[in-house]
C-alpha cells in the first residue's frame, strides 16, 4: 500500500501577451510574448527557485506559445523541461479567436441557460467542454511526485480553482476568480484527501517588473 503524501499545485498563468496589448481575443490564437511578459516569466522562475529550493519538481504547460514561452523561461531557472499538453489550453472562442476585441463584439452570443452550456461565439468551447479536459489532465499531473508546476490560462486556472474547492460545474459560470497574468494560485493535497487553498493570484513576485 503506497504511503499518503501531501502534493503541491502551482497553478501559473502565463506572462503578458501580444493579444493583451493588441486588443485582440486570446482563445486558441497563438501570439507569444510581449517584452513584458518575458520579463514576468523570468521574475517567476526566480521566485519560484527561490521558494522551492532545490526540491525535485515537474512542469508542465499549454502548448499554446504564449504558455509554452513562460514555461521555458521557468524552466530555464529551474533546469527543467516543460510538458506541453493541448489539454491545458485555454478556452476557445471559436471563430473570434485571434480577432479584435471590437470585431468579436459583432459575433457575440447572448447568454443561454445553463451557463455551463453557453457557447459566447459560434464554435467556441464551452465552460462544460473546458472543464471536461482540463480537470482530468490535472487530476493525471497530481499522480507523479513533487511539486507540480502548470502554467496554463485564465479560464482553465478558474476551473480547476472551482473544482478543487468542490463546487458544482453549474456554478462555475456564477463565481469568478480573478486571475492576472503572471501569477500563481497555490494549492495543496491534504494526506487525507482533503484540498487546501493556499493562495490565489499572488503576484508580489512582479513588483519590480515594469
Amino acid at each position: 500500500m503506497s504511503e499518503p503524501r501531501t502534493t503541491l499545485l502551482y497553478l501559473i498563468r502565463h506572462g503578458e501577451a501580444e493579444h493583451h496589448v493588441q486588443e485582440r481575443v486570446g482563445g486558441w490564437s497563438d501570439l507569444g510574448l510581449t517584452e513584458r511578459g518575458r520579463c514576468q516569466a523570468h521574475a517567476l522562475g526566480l521566485h519560484l527557485a527561490e521558494e522551492l529550493g532545490g526540491a525535485p519538481c515537474r512542469l508542465a504547460c499549454s502548448d499554446l506559445g504564449r504558455a509554452v514561452q513562460t514555461a521555458e523561461a521557468i524552466g530555464q531557472v529551474l533546469s527543467l523541461a516543460p510538458q506541453p499538453m493541448r489539454a491545458l489550453r485555454e478556452h476557445s472562442f471559436g471563430i473570434v479567436d485571434g480577432m479584435s476585441t471590437v470585431e468579436a463584439a459583432r459575433h457575440y452570443i447572448e447568454p443561454t441557460k445553463p451557463l455551463a452550456n453557453w457557447a459566447a461565439y459560434p464554435g467556441a468551447e464551452t465552460w462544460r467542454e473546458v472543464h471536461l479536459r482540463v480537470i482530468p489532465c490535472v487530476e493525471q499531473l497530481l499522480q507523479g511526485e513533487g511539486p507540480m508546476l502548470v502554467v496554463t490560462h485564465k479560464i482553465p486556472i478558474h476551473l480547476t480553482l472551482c473544482w478543487w474547492l468542490g463546487l458544482p460545474l453549474e456554478s462555475e459560470p456564477s463565481v469568478w476568480f480573478d486571475v492576472d497574468v503572471a501569477s500563481v494560485s497555490r494549492l495543496r493535497e491534504e494526506e487525507w484527501g482533503a484540498h487546501t487553498v493556499l493562495c490565489v493570484n499572488d503576484t508580489a513576485h512582479l513588483r519590480d517588473v515594469q
